[in-house]
């Protein structure tokens, strides 16, 4: 996640209420993130609490980039 780069502002997007979709990103000492998604018809709208109040449009693709399965882990792995 740290080399994703989104550049489209979605600057006219008005939040119609809480985000249907979060990821919630923790670590030893509570909560470190929180990205939140509203999907639209052709790509979605993303924030974070990294740049409150600002909201990124990114394609639908995003969502294959950080939701990989077990097995993008497990290739990585079998490779060593």
């Amino acid at each position: 996640m740290a080399f994703k780069d989104l550049a489209d502002f979605a600057s006219d997007f008005v939040a119609p209420g809480a985000a249907p979709y979060s990821v919630v990103i923790e670590g030893q000492h509570g909560v470190i993130a929180l990205v939140e998604a509203w999907n639209e018809a052709d790509h979605w709208i993303l924030s974070s609490t990294e740049q409150n109040g600002v909201f990124f449009s990114a394609p639908h693709s995003v969502v294959k980039d950080f939701l990989v399965g077990k097995k993008y882990f497990l290739q990585s792995v079998s490779k060593k």
